[in-house]
């Protein structure tokens, strides 16, 4: 009797227990179904196009022409984004924002997958190095160069800012080498062809096999 209450207490107190978890769910409001209703953006998309359903519209797939003239794209950033800058309205030169130095560096990536990279300085590898990339992800970024039109851009986006940051797009299809150079802060590109400078480093960072 005297073990056995210690042990009807244990079973007493892991009942109550038991009781109040089983009470905290009979009291939690079930769960909703989702609701067959559409969405804001999904009635708009409907509303627009009456022909199309909400329903599988069986196997077909929309087909996205393939950039096959591209053979080589290649980003370089150098120099600059230590100076002062000269607030907009304003006539003083006052430290607008403060910004380190800009990483030094240049990639070009080929349609064979290679990706060569040299970086200058302000990088965490300084030096060449030669890595890979898969045919599938330049081939999307062969669609993106094609896709923006970046042969019909301008050949230099520009600002007379101090100490900002330069880069170079470089871009060979069909044989045929296009560049363009941006200085500046990002307002002053094209939305587009900021896009593709992000796109380039991205495929750049996720490339493997570096030695």
């Amino acid at each position: 009797m005297i073990m056995a209450n210690p042990i009807a207490r244990i079973a007493r107190i892991a009942l109550i227990i038991l009781l109040l978890a089983l009470s905290a769910c009979a009291i939690r409001p079930p769960v909703q179904p989702s609701s067959s209703e559409p969405r804001p953006l999904e009635h708009m998309y409907y509303s627009e196009h009456p022909s199309r359903s909400p329903d599988f519209d069986g196997w077909s797939c929309t087909v996205i022409p393939q950039a096959t003239a591209v053979t080589e794209i290649g980003i370089e950033r150098i120099g600059g984004c230590r100076g002062i800058l000269v607030p907009r309205g304003g006539r003083k030169k006052t430290p607008f924002y403060a910004i380190g130095p800009c990483a030094a560096y240049t990639v070009i990536i080929r349609a064979d997958g290679t990706v060569h990279y040299e970086g200058y300085e302000n990088v965490p590898t300084v030096g060449s190095r030669t890595g890979r990339t898969s045919s599938e992800q330049f081939q999307k970024l062969a669609r993106l160069v094609d896709e923006i039109g970046f042969a019909r851009m301008p050949h230099e986006y520009y600002c007379p800012v101090t100490d900002g940051e330069v880069v170079f797009v470089s871009v060979v299809s069909s044989g045929t080498r296009k560049s363009i150079k941006h200085y500046g802060n990002e307002d002053t590109a094209s939305a587009l062809f900021l896009i593709l400078e992000q796109a380039i480093d991205r495929v750049a960072n996720d490339a493997t096999t570096w030695p």
